[in-house]
């Protein structure tokens, strides 16, 4: 209804005004119509490489040197499992890459604070980082969303790490049938320090699809394989 008002408004508008005025009015609407289409197509994911059945992507940021990245696959799994193993934080370590450690600081509002730390090849300095981890499952769809977002100030930084600025990790599983899902894996993050952003878009892909081919293979796991929660549907 409230649509419909504004454009009988906008038509009775431009009926009020003079040829020149619309003739203005056309040329800007036009120029915004360009710009947004620009916009949309520098933004599009481009394909970097088919790895290990993982479907990579980069694409630019505005305003940033440093890329996002996308990386799609799909797994034998039910929801209920791939949540259990996305949950077991403590877990971390054995199958994303770099992480030496990593635990639930608090638990608020249906989400978890995580901390944990990451070992860089020397001679870089060791990352750590606090991170808000939410999920949730739509009703309708079943998909399921895993986001997380780094809080770098959530707690004061500590000797011998790098605390990472920037970072959020958005899981999107689209249940296919009742045992495969799709994955979509988006990366937007800034590891922090001095490190040079072509050398952070060299290597921006590596620790996520080393991460996301251990998790294929945690998701076998018998204490996975039979867990339920009462806020999944599979």
């Amino acid at each position: 209804m409230q649509s419909t008002i504004h454009f009988i408004l906008t038509i009775n508008w431009f009926a009020t005004c003079k040829p020149l005025c619309v003739k203005y009015v056309c040329i800007s609407l036009l120029a915004i119509v360009m710009v947004n289409s620009a916009f949309a197509q520098e933004n599009q994911w481009e394909p970097k490489k088919e790895t290990d059945n993982l479907s990579v992507y980069y694409r630019d940021v505005p305003d940033s040197k440093l890329k996002e990245l996308k990386v799609s696959t799909t797994f034998r799994a039910n929801l209920s499992t791939i949540v259990a193993v996305l949950r077991d934080v403590p877990a971390y370590p054995l199958w994303i890459y770099g992480c030496e450690a990593a635990e639930v600081v608090e638990r608020k509002d249906n989400a978890n604070y995580i901390y944990a730390q990451m070992d860089f090849p020397w001679p870089l300095s060791d990352r750590d980082y606090y991170a808000k981890a939410t999920l949730h499952q739509d009703s309708q769809t079943k998909q399921v969303t895993s986001y997380l977002v780094a809080l770098p100030t959530y707690s004061s930084e500590k000797e011998d790490f790098v605390r990472i600025p920037k970072m959020e990790v958005t899981w999107i599983f689209t249940p296919l049938d009742k045992n495969t899902v799709q994955l979509d894996y988006l990366l937007s993050s800034d590891p922090g320090g001095a490190l040079p952003s072509w050398l952070v878009n060299m290597f921006l892909d590596k620790g996520p699809t080393k991460s996301l081919a251990r998790f294929r293979e945690m998701l076998q796991l018998d204490k996975y394989k039979n867990q339920n929660f009462a806020i999944i549907q599979n």
